[in-house]
């Protein structure tokens, strides 16, 4: 909480009307005062304080005041992003290397870890940049959940904590009202695989970014370079052209999916939500083409796990591995007992470690 005040204006009395009943109260809670200008340079010199001013709101007092400091908040970032963001990686990236990812912890860590709060706050920040996009609406949802999440685990430690303790998984399926503590599991770290698809993703694209030069003279189009039939490389994610007809080649998923792990890319959103839209169901037994495509995208290497992840959950990939209960996606397959091109599914691969 920030007491701001233009420069030339003598806060002292107020603060105290401000501060103490706060501080009478219990609260603990993180206050400075500062004038408008003090705000600015603090912004400028510290990247953590930048990060944090972008989030801030109004709570009390002239809103003008409020307006006009966002507005410098979110101006001053937009001018030094090509600068900070570097630093900012490197920040996100030692935190990624000491906390792990909120998926496999065996105590997640819903703030700090890969996939997290922070996660989701850095997101926020880099789409404030106007450098890159990221899908509003599954960041949000997802943010939110994560939330609900939160809320729960601090009413049940009756204080602000962060980190899942193993014993509180029953608890927080009752508060969420999911069936058992393996759902609640279930449910935390799907959230927190799609935070990470979501970070990894536009990192991605700032990497593009910044790899171009600031100013770029000509026309802006799209370059679309093609890599299989119906799919295209553009920016660094793999489309779908315009001679794509999703609904007329049931096959177009998996090639889609084999030319983005072996060219150590992503599926763009929109490509993909389009493909779970429209994609038919292969036939029983699977045709030579998607069996040969399965194959590839299996052997691609470094590139299948980020190609791999966000299918865990769409029902056209499932219904196409015939995966039965679980998605096919984070399962270790066994050999077949049913279809002789596609295999039934035991336990999940992806268990949580520490």
């Amino acid at each position: 909480m920030v007491l701001v005040s233009d420069e030339g204006v003598d806060p002292g009395q107020l603060a105290g009307q401000v501060w103490y009943p706060l501080w009478d109260s219990g609260s603990k809670i993180d206050h400075s005062v500062r004038t408008f200008p003090e705000m600015a340079a603090a912004a400028g010199g510290d990247l953590r304080v930048a990060l944090g001013l972008l989030d801030l709101r109004h709570l009390a007092g002239d809103p003008n005041l409020t307006l006009r400091l966002r507005t410098t908040m979110l101006a001053q970032w937009r001018r030094q992003a090509r600068d900070q963001l570097p630093a900012l990686r490197e920040l996100v990236r030692s935190r990624h290397e000491l906390v792990g990812e909120l998926a496999h912890l065996s105590v997640p860590d819903l703030k700090e870890a890969e996939g997290g709060l922070r996660d989701a706050t850095v997101l926020k920040a880099l789409v404030a940049t106007w450098l890159v996009d990221v899908p509003h609406a599954d960041l949000e949802r997802t943010r939110r959940s994560l939330l609900d999440v939160r809320d729960v685990v601090q009413e049940l430690a009756g204080r602000g904590a962060d980190r899942v303790a193993p014993e509180m998984w029953p608890d927080i399926a009752a508060g969420l009202d999911l069936p058992d503590a393996r759902a609640a599991q279930r449910h935390v770290r799907e959230l927190g695989r799609r935070i990470t698809h979501l970070s990894r993703l536009t990192w991605r694209r700032v990497d593009g970014v910044l790899a171009r030069p600031a100013t770029v003279q000509g026309a802006r189009r799209p370059s679309l370079s093609p890599l299989a039939a119906g799919v295209a490389l553009s920016s660094g994610e793999v489309v779908l052209d315009k001679r794509a007809r999703p609904a007329e080649d049931p096959v177009l998923l998996l090639r889609a999916c084999a030319a983005a792990a072996e060219h150590d890319a992503l599926l763009a959103p929109p490509t993909a939500a389009r493909l779970v839209r429209e994609s038919p169901a292969l036939p029983d037994p699977w045709p030579t083409e998607a069996r040969q495509l399965l194959v590839r995208l299996l052997a691609s290497g470094r590139g299948l796990l980020p190609v791999w992840g966000p299918w865990r959950r769409p029902a056209r990939w499932r219904g196409s591995c015939r995966s039965g209960t679980g998605s096919a996606c984070c399962r270790t397959p066994r050999r077949s007992t049913g279809s002789p091109w596609t295999g039934t599914w035991s336990r999940p691969a992806s268990r949580p470690r520490r």
